[in-house]
């Protein structure tokens, strides 16, 4: 994850209130019955809300990046140019949780992406962010993003730890991930892996 497109786990810093509506809840069988995974549908600390990712959002959120980075956050290898349709089905169907962040004020003007994939209940679950725009970074709202997002998965307990898959390349959004808390696990080809232990109840 990258403050440009990357999977990243989340730091912890101070947790601003979140502002709260609707669930969204993904579940899984097993033979000891269904396990749930629930966050609210939307989340803010009056600067920055996550809302549920819109077709729409992606014209000014997909179309700014790079097919590396899309296919990075996609977890795919993504060739030629893509649709906005094609991003947002794809993120649809990798992502388990698909915000878009927004800036609280009217306008409401899309900022970035977040969201969560491969989780696995009770352990872990990846995120991916990216804040496309140049002008958008170095702001704070990636830090504000993952800050809530990880607030509220220590609130709901359903996995113990965040991860995140950044490439070696990568300094900025290994910076970016290192100063959020987390910690290196292991390299492997061209991919660090970092992870983020989550307190519970939080």
């Amino acid at each position: 994850m990258t403050t440009e497109g990357m999977h990243q786990p989340v730091g912890r810093h101070p947790h601003r209130e979140a502002a709260c509506s609707e669930k969204h809840a993904i579940k899984r069988h097993n033979i000891c019955g269904i396990q749930i995974a629930r966050l609210p549908s939307r989340m803010g600390d009056g600067t920055i809300e996550l809302a549920p990712l819109r077709i729409s959002d992606w014209p000014l959120i997909g179309g700014m990046l790079r097919d590396e980075q899309l296919a990075e956050l996609l977890g795919l290898p993504v060739r030629g140019r893509s649709t906005s349709l094609l991003v947002w089905l794809l993120i649809r169907k990798n992502y388990c949780f698909a915000y878009a962040i927004r800036s609280s004020r009217a306008s409401g003007e899309p900022l970035g992406f977040i969201g969560l994939h491969s989780l696995t209940f009770g352990v872990s679950a990846r995120i991916g962010l990216v804040i496309p725009c140049e002008s958008y970074r170095r702001l704070g709202y990636g830090r504000r993003a993952v800050t809530l997002l990880v607030r509220n998965l220590e609130s709901q307990a359903f996995v113990e730890r965040v991860v995140a898959e950044i490439r070696r390349e990568n300094r900025g959004a290994l910076l970016f991930a290192r100063k959020m808390g987390f910690s290196e696990e292991e390299t492997t080809g061209e991919s660090v892996l970092l992870s983020l232990p989550l307190e519970r109840g939080g």
